[in-house]
């Protein structure tokens, strides 16, 4: 592409990598989406403190 000049194929791959960046952020975006929820659900019970551990004997 430096040179100006753009081949079908070049076109067709730069398009399938946007598509492919595309589907990662949609994927990234629903993951973050659930993480979201999940904090939510944290802050409306609350945090607790971790249980001691266990000594055995």
């Amino acid at each position: 592409m430096s040179t100006g000049l753009v081949t079908g194929s070049m076109y067709e791959k730069i398009r399938h990598e946007r598509d492919t960046i595309q589907q990662r952020i949609t994927e990234l975006t629903a993951a973050r989406d659930k993480l979201d929820g999940v904090i939510e659900h944290v802050l409306r019970v609350g945090i607790h403190e971790d249980p001691a551990p266990q000594t055995a004997g």
